[in-house]
């Protein structure tokens, strides 16, 4: 009797054993699944991977406007380049409230289910890390700098509506705080520059002029509503807005490449080719100004 309990008894131990075995692969198997680990966002190949998840939940559309490009500490990120899309906060990559070690902040798009500038990819994930749009419109730098001397503000401006969908005159109204006429047009013309400059694949200068146009225009609008920023940097006017509530997406919008805009002009961040700004993100940080000056 004693022994058929023992045996009993030892089947029982087995047979529980087998299920914690059971449990440790399926854990195993669940952790190896990248969806639910931390992405490596510095790898180009598994942001493409998890977008093809997305694509699949529908989250996102397989449209020609939709790039992986290189943001902040050589990370990469996914940009509308029609700043449509909208931007949901990741909880599945790893960030940095500092920004010393990676982003502070990290998105996903999410396409609108009827986008006006939805534009179907036959070869979607190749489209996704393609440059051909870049390599397409390349011309010869004497080239360029042969436009840069028949510059014309005006006609800048007539793209940027065409492009935009905003006029120099609707703008000027979204940003009446500013008083000062000659502050106007400087900002006027460093838009209508910044515009140009991107158009011709000086990206660099396209950047610094538009994040310097948005954290004026960000300073400016504090001192209007009377909000002293803890700092005078690009950064503090960011945090001051949204702490106050001053806008209801604009701020939100903003790519990552370009709050950190002073960070990746500097020089020794260009270790080579692959670490230079595109001309998405050149063309994202002009459209930024007027998707903030909305809520002005």
């Amino acid at each position: 009797m004693n022994l058929l309990i023992r045996w009993v008894w030892l089947l029982e131990k087995l047979n529980h054993r087998k299920i914690e075995c059971v449990d440790i692969l399926k854990k195993g198997v669940k952790k190896m699944h990248f969806n639910n680990r931390k992405l490596d966002i510095w790898s180009r190949g598994e942001i493409t991977d998890y977008l093809k998840v997305l694509l699949k939940k529908d989250q996102i559309k397989d449209c020609q406007h939709l790039k992986i490009d290189e943001g902040y500490l050589h990370t990469f990120k996914t940009e509308c380049m029609k700043q449509y899309a909208s931007r949901i906060p990741a909880d599945n990559v790893h960030t940095d409230p500092s920004a010393g070690g990676a982003p502070s902040s990290y998105f996903w798009p999410k396409c609108p289910k009827d986008c006006p500038y939805y534009l179907k990819s036959e070869d979607f994930y190749h489209s996704l890390n393609s440059e051909a749009e870049e390599i397409s419109n390349y011309k010869s730098t004497s080239d360029n700098f042969n436009k840069v001397e028949q510059f014309s503000a005006p006609n800048a401006w007539a793209e940027i509506e065409k492009d935009f969908e905003v006029s120099k005159r609707a703008f000027g109204k979204k940003i009446n705080f500013v008083k000062n006429k000659f502050k106007r047009n400087i900002i006027f013309r460093d838009i209508a520059q910044a515009y140009f400059f991107a158009e011709n694949s000086f990206n660099k200068p396209a950047v610094i002029l538009a994040g310097g146009v948005i954290e004026e225009l960000l300073r400016l609008y504090l001192k209007h509503k009377e909000v002293s920023p803890s700092g005078k940097s690009f950064n503090e006017y960011i945090i001051s807005c949204d702490n106050n509530g001053l806008f209801k997406k604009g701020i939100s919008k903003l790519s990552d490449s370009l709050r950190d805009f002073r960070n990746i002009v500097h020089l020794e961040k260009e270790e080579s080719s692959r670490y230079t700004i595109s001309k998405a993100t050149a063309k994202g940080a002009i459209s930024s100004i007027f998707t903030i000056s909305n809520d002005f």
